[in-house]
């Protein structure tokens, strides 16, 4: 994980390169219905202005919301390392996604008229019902119960205890 602000910026370059990548390849194989070698080359078309959009998101509000979300979920002092990182990147997952499909409403998708916010609802639960964003909660609900030093009656483990851990 990065140690200081430079490292942040290139951590965050590179990681929303690669996910940006997956995510716009992935929408252009869920709206033609199947996977073909041209669709790896598609993608080029949307992955200079989103990735752009990406990091700028990730280092100005995602990045910072991410850590405040994610130190409600686990305490920083007690939690271990896989704890506090799993929770940073369910938040970080959880916020980006509505985010970049807003962008992606707004840039490519036919939805300049009164049906915008439709669509992009429609965009961002194809995310969240394939469960790209409660995936990432489910894994560090899992990690803070199983891997913390907590005592069976902490609060982290009576709040995610509901989700049969």
């Amino acid at each position: 994980m990065p140690k200081n602000k430079f490292q942040d910026v290139i951590y965050t370059i590179i990681m929303a390169s690669v996910m940006v990548y997956g995510m716009v390849a992935y929408n252009i194989v869920l709206n033609t219905g199947s996977m073909q070698n041209w669709a790896f080359l598609a993608v080029f078309h949307e992955w200079p202005i989103m990735t752009v959009i990406a990091i700028l998101l990730e280092l100005v509000f995602v990045g910072k919301l991410a850590m405040k979300v994610a130190f409600r979920l686990v305490n920083p002092r007690e939690a271990s390392q896989t704890s506090i990182m799993l929770a940073i990147s369910a938040a970080s997952v959880w916020l980006m996604c509505p985010c970049m499909s807003f962008f992606a409403t707004l840039l490519f998708k036919d939805s300049h008229n009164a049906q915008f916010f439709a669509i992009w609802v429609q965009t961002t639960s194809r995310w969240h019902c394939c469960g790209s964003s409660l995936q990432p909660v489910r894994w560090c609900a899992a990690f803070s119960v199983c891997c913390s030093e907590r005592t069976q009656t902490s609060p982290l483990r009576r709040r995610w205890s509901r989700f049969n851990l």
